[in-house]
Order: C-alpha cells, then structure tokens, then sequence
C-alpha cells in the first residue's frame, strides 16, 4: 500500500480510458481524408463505431499509421455534415482506430443527439 495520501484506494476496474461521452448511431455517413506532406489524397469510406466530442472510434479496411493527421467529412444528420480535422492515437486491430479531434465538437453531438430516438449511448 501506498503512502501518499493522495494515491486511489484501488485500481480503476473501466478498460475505457474515455473522458467524454461516446454515441453509436448507425446512419452516420462518413469518409476520412488522411493529410499528407504536401497533398491531400482521396477520400475514404469508413464506419463510424461510436463517437464523443473529444474523439471516434472507426473502422476501415485502409490501413492508418500512428499519428496520421486527417479530415473526417461526417454526416451526422440529415441536415448537418461536418468536415473535422482528427488524429490517429489508438490502434485497437488491424482494421479499427480510434482518433482524437482537434478541437472539441460540442455542436456535432449537439446535432447527433438531437434525434433522441436515433442513437445509443456506447459502453
């Protein structure tokens, strides 16, 4: 046992180390652009597994290098879509990524969930 007074009492027992709030909604339509030196290469399509305002988890069958820069185009309903610069910093298997924004998307979410019978809260 720890001295310091300020240690947790325990390990935290959650495998999810998430801070914000993740959402599945099945009719997202999105593609990823990854950014590389110089010029922008072509779209690819993804499937968006969850998402948060801080992040998203996808999967694609293109394969993503640690720390790729790219543009995620997400349409999030029918009349929002959304072109948000992101990071690769998780690779979970050979064909799902999870990726940090650059920016907190506190109105995507607003949009995504404004539809309260069209998503789930992700565990």
């Amino acid at each position: 046992m720890s001295d310091d007074i300020f240690a947790p009492l325990s390990e935290p027992t959650s495998t999810s180390l998430r801070k914000a709030v993740r959402y599945k909604k099945s009719d997202i339509k999105a593609t990823l652009t990854p950014k590389q030196w110089l010029k922008i290469s072509k779209d690819i399509p993804i499937n968006v597994l969850d998402i948060s305002s801080k992040g998203i988890c996808i999967a694609t069958e293109y394969k993503l290098a640690m720390n790729t820069k790219v543009v995620l185009n997400l349409e999030l309903t029918a009349d929002y879509a959304c072109l948000i610069p992101a990071k690769v910093v998780r690779l979970y298997s050979t064909t799902k990524y999870g990726l940090v924004f650059d920016k907190t998307q506190h109105t995507a979410i607003d949009h995504l969930i404004s539809d309260a019978e069209n998503f789930t809260i992700a565990l």
